[in-house]
């Protein structure tokens, strides 16, 4: 399954937003999250792979330390940075699912 189109609800997003404001951007720009490095780096990786990257890396100092469903959302609005488009069904937060999904590039 290709991350076009949806694999994440805008209202995930948007969590995840409040969770990146809340726990990353005092170390991280929100800048750093959406250029064309974020591409070459995660496209075509299970999105498994991110989740795991945030998740056992994230918050510095506290790495975990979210739920589940917290760093889904923030991958959620990762992906949202990133223009690729929102669905009808919230990212899941369980690695087999997130194993099925991949990052694609969105369409020019």
């Amino acid at each position: 399954m290709d991350a076009r189109p949806g694999p994440y609800t805008a209202e995930q997003a948007t969590r995840g937003e409040a969770t990146f404001q809340r726990r990353c951007l005092r170390c991280h720009e929100t800048s750093r999250f959406s250029t064309a490095d974020f591409f070459r780096t995660w496209t075509r990786a299970p999105l498994s792979q991110l989740y795991g990257f945030i998740a056992t890396s994230m918050p510095r100092g506290a790495p975990g330390s979210l739920s589940r469903p917290e760093y889904a959302d923030v991958v959620a609005y990762i992906l949202a940075l990133n223009g690729v488009p929102p669905g009808e069904t919230d990212l899941p937060a369980t690695t087999a699912a997130l194993t099925r999904i991949r990052v694609g590039a969105p369409s020019p």
